[in-house]
C-alpha cells in the first residue's frame, strides 16, 4: 500500500492557502452548495440529478486511486495487457481487446505518468530489445507511438526532472 500511496500522492499538487481564503463566504458556500445536491442524489437517485451543466462537479473523474500494469510475464513470453487496479473497491479490470491492438508485448521496460499520459519506454520481449516509446491516454484508451531513444535499453527507471521525464 505505500507504493500506491506514494504513486497518488506524488502527482497531486495541492495549492497552498491561507487561512482567510480556506474559509472564505464564496467557498463555504460552493461546499454548501456540493453537499446539498451529493446529499440530494443520495437520498433520491433519478437520472435528472446527474446533469453536469447543472453541476459541473458531478463530471466524472480517473480517481486517484488507479493503478495501472503494463505488460510483463506470462508462461514463457511477454504480454501486451493493459490492466488497472481501483483501491477504493480492490478490484482489478482489464482494458478491453480493441486497446490492445496496437499494444507492444513488452516486459522490463519503463513507465511514468506526466501530463495525463503514461509512458511506455524500452522493454524486453524475450527476443529483442527495444528504443521505442509510446503513451497511453487512460481517459480514451489509445495507444500512441512517439519518437524512438537513440539506444535500446530495458530493465530500466524512469522519473521526473523539472516537468521532463528522464529514463
Amino acid at each position: 500500500m505505500t507504493f500506491i500511496y506514494i504513486l497518488r500522492h506524488s502527482f497531486a499538487s495541492i495549492p497552498e492557502t491561507t487561512d482567510s481564503e480556506r474559509y472564505s463566504e464564496e467557498g463555504h458556500e460552493y461546499i454548501t452548495t456540493v453537499f446539498n445536491v451529493l446529499n440530494d442524489i443520495h437520498l433520491h437517485p433519478l437520472p435528472s440529478k446527474f446533469d453536469i451543466r447543472l453541476h459541473p462537479f458531478l463530471r466524472p473523474r480517473i480517481p486517484r486511486d488507479i493503478l495501472f500494469v503494463f505488460g510483463g510475464w506470462s508462461a514463457s513470453n511477454a504480454t501486451n495487457t493493459i490492466e488497472s487496479y481501483d483501491c477504493r473497491v480492490n478490484k482489478w479490470y482489464t482494458t478491453d481487446s480493441q486497446s490492445l491492438v496496437s499494444a507492444p508485448f513488452r516486459s522490463y521496460h519503463g513507465l511514468i505518468s506526466f501530463n495525463g499520459l503514461i509512458y511506455i519506454i524500452g522493454g524486453f520481449d524475450g527476443r529483442q530489445h527495444f528504443n521505442t516509446v509510446f503513451t497511453f491516454n487512460p481517459i480514451t484508451k489509445t495507444l500512441s507511438e512517439k519518437s524512438c531513444m537513440h539506444s535500446p535499453r530495458f530493465d530500466i527507471n524512469v522519473s521526473f526532472f523539472d516537468t521532463i521525464p528522464v529514463h
